[in-house]
């Protein structure tokens, strides 16, 4: 006597062509992500043959060429960086501010802030690129 088997195929879904999809979107997301950077300020910064490294720890102020002020990458006016110091030294009393201004800019144009840093003890930094010699 012969026993019938039922031949049983599972269901398969072919994913095969799924992997090169997911590949291509991978690859495509990694090159778009590297290339573009939303809150980077185009700075050109002065150029210095000695520098100092300075911990990441402080704040950051930039002035761009056209005297636009970015507080931490957060556009701000110029009337309201006294209220950022106020807020920046209320938590901490060794508060640092690295300024990075662009090199067409002039000491004069960011003396003011200067200034008011000192009025609330906050050391002050200017970043600049390295000029290797």
């Amino acid at each position: 006597m012969r026993i019938k088997r039922k031949n049983r195929h599972g269901a398969e879904v072919p994913t095969h062509a799924l992997n090169d999809i997911m590949f291509f979107l991978l690859l495509f997301f990694i090159i778009v992500c590297s290339t573009s950077s939303p809150t980077t300020i185009k700075i050109a910064p002065p150029e210095s043959v000695s520098s100092l490294h300075m911990s990441e720890k402080g704040n950051e102020l930039a002035i761009d060429e056209n005297r636009a002020f970015f507080f931490d990458n957060k556009a701000i006016k110029e009337e309201e960086i006294e209220g950022e110091f106020k807020t920046m030294t209320a938590g901490d009393k060794d508060a640092a501010l690295s300024i990075v201004m662009d090199k067409s800019l002039s000491v004069k144009d960011f003396i003011g802030v200067i200034r008011l840093a000192r009025a609330y003890k906050i050391h002050i930094f200017l970043k600049t690129k390295r000029n290797i010699q």
